[in-house]
């Protein structure tokens, strides 16, 4: 009965138009063209049957309509969100996983965490990417090479995010597990222990010590976490001298010594960690040194030689650091240029004893020759505008190919270094979303849309023009009784009158004929 009065309502006979649409069909085409009929009609009422056989017509448009709606949604989701996805917005981390041929990315404006596949060289193809709250601004994480699992820290949420990466796909990196609390305030990066199945947590706390109480609840501190368990184990607070809390902001783990080595930003420090008792970790050494180790965004540990490279972004510089003694490093040299305007990340080869150095601010990416420990040398480098922001750095030792996470550009830059002297960048994945691109979203949507319209505008005009003949042609096939054929009788030409039938039986075949 609903839908009875429902077809009788004035709002199904814009079906009329509509329904033309659907004209190509054989099997709606006279359904609609009785429904359309019927429903603009001027005659009283019809029987119930009658009137839901004529409701199919706008059941139908219904359901084009929403068909419609719903791949323009898709549309406009799969251009924004796949094609011109911005998912390395604020690329800051990475890690080059050797066995499996992968980068792992972490970016902490989109909030993010990417699976890049780079097997082939100079052709890097995303596997996977999924945006999370529990990565919101991360900063860093620690990875297990061998169970792909990363561990995610969150500079905006507070937390350490646990998420299996043996199958990327997209949006389908599960998060296994979170540890959120008041001592991971401000997380900015983290290192594992694969041996204990520990991860060590750096947490910055706030940065501005005018803030209230509030604000300063947590951080300044490194948390150690039980991975299998996700629970915390043991909490360093007590970072040595100095009025000001840490602001601790890289850390690498040296898992032969039981060593953990931390950036500390508020003290321009290299601080030196031991975590033998996880329980009980204390710091037991430090260095400090400005503008050596002034804002050190990224380390790179060569355990067996005892050496630590420290890229200082206020300092534009590169710093060599022996920690053979862990209870007092030194620097054994460094290296300021403009060249290396920004410097932020780094990745070193000891074999030829060279480290990478990206400079965001310069956009380049240098070649630093540190054989001579006391006089580090830049012996090449290469800039590209896809280095602009370049944030951190992983190295492939076997193809010798370095990988850069760009920060501002959003992207991932592989680059060649076989020939120390020329590096070439070869590839450059990148994920912006600029202003041209959504003119290219607007574009298609706002084409679909005309489109729709036009078609639409086309079916009016087909379903407005009358359905008659103004004059006709008529011809006879006659026969005699033995079945011969006798010829054509020719009627001539044939007037009609101007008019539109509908006989009152409905019958299919004789509606809509002309009067002659």
């Amino acid at each position: 009965g609903f839908r009875t009065e429902l077809c009788k309502s004035p709002g199904f006979q814009t079906c009329k138009i509509i329904c033309a649409t659907f004209q190509s069909h054989t099997f709606t085409r006279a359904v609609l063209k009785r429904a359309a009929n019927a429903i603009t009609s001027p005659k009283a009422s019809r029987p119930p049957e009658k009137l839901m056989g004529r409701c199919r017509c706008c059941l139908l448009v219904a359901a084009s309509l929403l068909t419609a709606a719903a791949a323009a949604a898709f549309g406009w989701f799969y251009v924004w969100q796949v094609l011109y996805a911005p998912y390395l917005q604020g690329a800051r981390d990475i890690v080059y996983d050797a066995a499996r041929e992968r980068v792992i990315i972490s970016a902490l404006h989109s909030n993010v965490i990417a699976v890049v596949d780079v097997a082939t060289p100079s052709k890097p193809r995303t596997l996977g990417w999924r945006a999370d709250d529990a990565f919101t601004n991360a900063h860093g994480f620690a990875y297990d090479h061998g169970s792909a699992t990363a561990y995610v820290a969150s500079y905006g949420r507070g937390s350490l995010a646990k998420v299996d990466l043996r199958n990327p796909a997209r949006d389908k990196l599960p998060v296994v597990a979170t540890l959120e609390n008041d001592e991971l305030y401000s997380a900015t990066h983290a290192s594992y222990d694969a041996a204990r199945n520990l991860v060590f947590v750096t947490a910055a706390g706030s940065h501005d010590l005018g803030e209230d109480a509030d604000v300063l609840r947590g951080g300044h501190d490194l948390l150690v976490v039980d991975a299998a368990t996700m629970r915390r184990t043991g909490l360093l607070k007590e970072w040595g001298a100095g009025a000001e809390p840490a602001y601790p902001v890289y850390c690498v783990y040296d898992a032969a010594r039981a060593l953990l080595f931390a950036s500390n930003d508020a003290r321009n420090r290299l601080e030196v960690v031991d975590v033998s008792d996880a329980a009980r970790p204390a710091v037991v050494g430090e260095v400090a040194a400005a503008p050596e180790l002034a804002y050190v965004s990224q380390l790179a540990l060569d355990a067996p030689s005892n050496l630590i490279i420290a890229a200082s972004q206020k300092g534009d510089s590169v710093a060599v650091v022996d920690v053979a003694d862990a209870a007092n490093p030194k620097i054994l040299g460094s290296l300021t240029s403009d060249t290396l305007d920004g410097a932020t990340g780094v990745a070193y080869d000891a074999d030829r004893r060279l480290a990478y150095v990206a400079s965001e601010f310069a956009g380049t990416l240098s070649v630093v020759n540190v054989t001579d420990r006391a006089t580090p040398v830049i012996v090449a480098g290469v800039a590209h505008d896809a280095l602009q922001g370049g944030e951190a750095v992983a190295f492939d030792a076997v193809r010798r190919r370095v990988f850069v996470a760009s920060r501002t550009s959003a992207c991932l830059v592989e680059a060649d270094v076989r020939d120390a002297a020329a590096p070439t960048v070869v590839a450059a994945l990148c994920t912006p979303r600029t202003p041209a691109d959504a003119v290219k979203v607007v574009a298609m949507v706002a084409g679909s849309l005309l489109f729709f319209l036009l078609a639409l505008w086309l079916a009016a005009a087909a379903c407005s023009r009358k359905r008659y003949a103004r004059q006709g042609y008529g011809q006879v096939d006659t026969f005699d009784e033995d079945g011969y054929d006798l010829g054509d009788f020719e009627l001539g030409r044939l007037e009609t009158k101007d008019e539109y039938c509908d006989d009152d039986d409905d019958d299919e075949e004789e509606e809509g004929l002309p009067q002659v």
